[in-house]
């Protein structure tokens, strides 16, 4: 009956509204109605490592690594199976989890029980369940299918818990550019350039020879002269007119907000930063971002814009 229940309350929560961590500590909890656990650990696939998503039952410290498997053999056994895993009191290879059982961080170093299953997508590898047992015998009497049904259903709480990320960060993009256009409307100043001089015409031509190209543009002159006229020109004419124009006075930016601003952080990155933030460079990609007053910038921040420019790869303050 207990085998049934967890199943039901796995199946229950793939419908549910949840957010990823919610919906993967969730599933550790159930698992534990069934699985007579000490301790257990779902990972993510990332490369040649593995990082953990949740856990139960171990130590902070076990949620903040990222175990290369070249380094933990016993995971690398688990990612090379198609099947449920289970390690005899007898194998020697060290458990990755060693030392860091809240209930006894010297009970992983004596003879366990450890069990591992590889949880795969359309046959793609994407991460593995792991349980470890200060009892030898814990998981003796689990049926090999129930763990594999285990298994397909952990796999199918990350995909979709990986859909409603990608859909929650899609609706806040959308929700900040939204945010930072409407400010736009009310900053624009003017849209036309006016006049028939001969150095007025030569200044269309030269704006519908750029306006053609994906080159980085940089407008100067002296304030007031309408750089932000010819920015907003060269918007209309190019192939990027019907994407977004976004524009940031950076005369008006702090150093201590500038680089969060321009490049977006990480949730933690520092005081503060209590989720992740798309900066105007990631909100502004397909469309065209107009920096104004860019050499009121400190000469650092400057460096990292010409580097984004170069390579064409942002940075998020906080990021590796």
């Amino acid at each position: 009956m207990d085998k049934l229940t967890t199943l039901t309350a796995i199946a229950t929560d793939l419908t549910a509204v949840l957010s990823a961590e919610d919906r993967y500590q969730r599933l550790l909890d159930a698992l534990r109605i069934a699985i007579p656990y000490d301790a257990a650990a779902l990972l993510r696939v990332e490369g040649e490592a593995l990082v953990p998503l949740a856990a139960n039952g171990l130590t902070p410290d076990a949620m903040g690594r990222k175990y290369l498997l070249k380094h933990h053999p016993r995971f690398d056994i688990i990612c090379g199976s198609s099947e449920p895993v289970s390690f005899s009191r007898e194998n020697t290879l060290p458990d990755p989890f060693d030392g860091m059982l809240i209930a006894d961080k010297n009970a992983l170093k004596r003879i366990h029980a450890c069990l591992g299953c590889p949880l795969s997508i359309g046959g793609k590898l994407v991460g593995i369940l792991v349980a470890d047992a200060i009892d030898p015998n814990a998981f003796n009497k689990l049926p090999k299918k129930y763990v594999m049904a285990i298994g397909a259903m952990a796999g199918a709480q990350m995909q979709t818990a990986d859909l409603l990320e990608a859909l929650e960060k899609k609706a806040e993009h959308q929700g900040r550019l939204a945010s930072d256009l409407m400010q736009d409307i009310h900053l624009q100043r003017g849209r036309e350039i006016i006049g028939r001089s001969m150095v007025i015409k030569q200044l269309r031509r030269e704006i519908e020879l750029v306006a053609k190209s994906d080159f980085t543009i940089l407008i100067y002159g002296e304030t007031g002269v309408g750089k932000e006229l010819v920015a907003r020109s060269i918007y209309r004419q190019s192939r990027r007119s019907s994407k977004p124009l976004l524009y940031l006075n950076c005369a008006s930016l702090p150093d201590s907000l500038a680089e969060s601003e321009l490049f977006g952080h990480v949730k933690g990155a520092f005081t503060g930063a209590v989720s992740d933030r798309t900066g105007k460079f990631e909100l502004s990609d397909g469309g065209t971002l107009f920096l104004d007053e860019i050499g009121e910038l400190s000469l650092e921040i400057q460096a990292k814009i010409l580097r984004v420019i170069q390579e064409g790869e942002v940075q998020r303050v906080g990021s590796e």
